[in-house]
């Protein structure tokens, strides 16, 4: 599941990744199936990396990719796609921003007017457990 759903978690945070992949051809030049992708993302290093940064749950999340079309390997690269994302943020109204990785940072330049967070991509090695900390306790901070 790619979105948290508590009423309690008054808070809304849209977490871009950047592009998904996949080693099926089945998708060339459209969108992954949404429900696919979203149990590939759980099952991910990136969805593992993801959730030990969002949960336990402090506010309500959705996650997306900063281009929905995916590319058919793993270092493969899309620029965001600025009509995707703005629907995205239409639709979901956010009062955070997460920007995870090169592509989705460059959100940040889209002129959204939304406060944000950029990290490393949730797969990328180096990444450590106390950097998401740090990276959750800037979140925490954002949307007070």
């Amino acid at each position: 599941m790619t979105e948290s759903t508590s009423e309690f978690l008054t808070k809304r945070l849209l977490v871009f990744l950047q592009n998904p992949w996949t080693r099926r051809r089945v998708y060339p030049g459209k969108p992954w199936d949404d429900a696919q992708w979203e149990a590939a993302l759980w099952e991910s290093h990136s969805g593992i990396r993801l959730r030990t940064l969002l949960e336990p749950a402090f506010c309500s999340y959705r996650v997306r990719n900063a281009c929905p079309i995916p590319t058919p390997q793993v270092d493969g690269l899309r620029r965001p796609d600025p009509i995707y994302v703005r629907t995205q943020i239409e639709d979901y109204q956010p009062h955070v921003l997460l920007l995870c990785g090169v592509q989705a940072r460059a959100i940040a330049t889209m002129g959204f007017n939304r406060p944000f967070v950029t990290m490393p991509h949730p797969a990328y090695r180096l990444l450590s457990n106390r950097a998401l900390h740090e990276i959750r306790e800037q979140l925490h901070f954002r949307l007070e």
